[in-house]
């Protein structure tokens, strides 16, 4: 801008140094040239972002996410308005210098608007405020402003990129920006995980689904090495707070025929219980994915499969479990409209006790399990399943998404009695949970 400025003064005075001493005199006695131009260059710096380091780039992205979350879990039903929490709204300030011909220091900044977090919200909290979720347990969250990435980094193209703050985990990638095509979905439950389970005959039965499938970002503060990419192949190794770490690896390609994006990660926790993960404060977990479209037909399959070691202590009795969970979509991205892009998807996905066992099922079962009543029940055995069906329509001259998905969980839950470890266990009566999100995303 200062440039362009600069150039206009220029050619302003030169134009005036042309036309002559009686242009000038001219000029000056109009009197408003120059004055209304001061002006006007006034007005564009006061509306221009501004950055303080020169050599230092500054972009500023980000994107508003809104929509319609209509539910139904056997019991009562209500509509939201929520914030989606695979696409939530964001604001993020990105930059970066060259160092040298080949090595760059960047950073990343992203604040995300959690209001009203589709994942967090629940049949009590419209809003998605802190507090307890259905059956008494702590709640995942609440509405604000959160940091979702906020992170400096050396980037090389030898080495690969090092970088240290608050960032993705390579497990969290897998779940969401690696599928080949964007479903606004991902292999959790985005929208239902606040939700309590009902009982039969309509009580919390003391546990959410997000508690039951276990999934959810790993976002946290990581020293983060990004290796180069070798013919689509490249491998991240990460270390972050107490005792947590990452290590994966990927390969994408693209041919005239098919784009491919697969990849495999060990991921390790042991720190504060995590919210999305069932309150697990520690568990490892092997995950992979299967991504490929057809680019002439427009056809896509995406694939996730991952099995968790966890433990849990429940009233000083320590339970371990090995989850496993498998899910898959299957659609179409094409062109049917001039608008742009439509994908049209459906999927299906099984999880068991990826992160239930030990959970508190008091109020799963109408009598208990031991001689004690409910006091002590807990989940011992858990298989959830969850149907998806989703469509997209992407309006290319505005950076805009339109979508409407559809969801039906169903649960298999048996209570356990926690002096009886092993021993006869109840089948919990529960009901099913039915979710519509319609919204949109922009992108700035």
């Amino acid at each position: 801008m200062s440039r362009i400025l600069g150039g206009a003064f220029a050619v302003i005075a030169a134009a005036c140094l042309l036309q002559g001493p009686g242009a000038a005199r001219a000029a000056d006695a109009g009197g408003a040239c120059c004055g209304d131009l001061d002006e006007r260059i006034a007005e564009l710096e006061a509306t221009t972002a501004r950055k303080g380091n020169r050599v230092v780039s500054l972009t500023i992205t980000g994107q508003v996410d809104r929509a319609l979350l209509f539910w139904d879990d056997g019991t009562q039903s209500d509509t939201y308005v929520v914030d989606n929490a695979i696409n939530t709204s964001r604001l993020g300030v990105e930059g970066k210098a060259v160092i040298k011909p080949g090595l760059v220091a960047g950073y990343v900044m992203q604040l995300d608007v959690n209001d009203a977090l589709s994942s967090i919200v629940s049949q009590r909290d419209p809003d998605g405020a802190a507090g307890p979720i259905p059956g008494g347990d702590e709640g995942f969250g609440e509405s604000s402003l959160q940091i979702r990435i906020n992170n400096f980094y050396i980037d090389s193209e030898r080495f690969g990129r090092l970088a240290i703050g608050q960032n993705y985990s390579f497990n969290d990638a897998i779940s969401v920006p690696f599928q080949v095509v964007a479903t606004y979905n991902t292999d959790g439950g985005p929208y239902a995980d606040g939700f309590g389970l009902r009982t039969a005959a309509g009580g919390f039965a003391g546990f959410s689904w997000g508690q039951l499938i276990g999934n959810g970002p790993r976002r946290n503060d990581y020293l983060r090495w990004d290796s180069p990419s070798f013919g689509g192949f490249g491998v991240t190794a990460m270390v972050g707070d107490n005792d947590i770490s990452d290590v994966g690896a990927k390969y994408f390609t693209k041919t005239d025929r098919f784009a491919l994006n697969t990849a495999i990660d060990y991921y390790n926790y042991d720190a504060e219980p995590l919210g999305s993960a069932g309150q697990l404060s520690n568990f490892q977990e092997l995950k992979g994915l299967f991504s490929i479209k057809d680019l002439p037909s427009g056809l896509f399959l995406t694939a996730w499969a991952a099995q968790r070691d966890y433990q849990r202590t429940l009233n000083g009795v320590r339970l371990e479990d090995t989850g496993y969970s498998l899910q898959g979509f299957f659609g179409i991205e094409k062109r049917f409209l001039p608008l742009g892009n439509t994908t049209i998807y459906g999927g299906y996905g099984q999880y068991n006790n990826m992160a239930s066992t030990g959970l508190s099922g008091s109020g799963a079962t109408l009598t208990g399990v031991g001689t004690d009543g409910r006091a002590d029940d807990f989940v011992a055995d858990a298989e959830i399943s969850r149907a998806t069906f989703g469509v997209i329509q992407n309006i290319q001259s505005a950076g805009m998404d339109i979508y409407a998905i559809v969801e039906h969980y169903s649960a298999d839950v048996s209570v356990g009695d926690l002096k009886d470890i092993g021993g006869a266990t109840a089948k919990a009566d529960l009901g099913d949970y039915f979710a519509v999100i319609v919204g949109s995303n922009i992108k700035f």
